[in-house]
C-alpha cells in the first residue's frame, strides 16, 4: 500500500487518511479511512468508483451553505 494522504486530524477527535494498492491486485484500489472515538471505517474504491465518489463529494461541497 502506498500512502496517498497521511493520517491527519480534522478535529480534536476525528482523523482520516488514504492509501492506494497498485501491486499484487487485479484492479487497483483506493482505501479511505476515518476514525473517531465512536467509529472506525475503511472504504475501498476501484478507480471508477473513486471518480464517481469524488465527483459526488465535489457536487455536495458546492451545495454546502458555509
Amino acid at each position: 500500500m502506498e500512502e496517498l494522504l497521511r493520517e491527519s486530524k480534522l478535529s480534536e477527535i476525528f482523523t482520516m487518511g488514504a492509501q492506494v494498492e497498485l501491486e499484487e491486485v487485479e484492479e487497483p484500489e483506493i482505501a479511505l479511512y476515518f476514525a473517531s472515538p465512536d467509529i472506525s471505517a475503511t472504504l475501498a474504491f476501484t478507480a471508477d468508483e473513486w471518480r464517481q465518489f469524488a465527483d459526488r463529494v465535489a457536487d455536495l461541497d458546492d451545495k454546502v451553505p458555509f
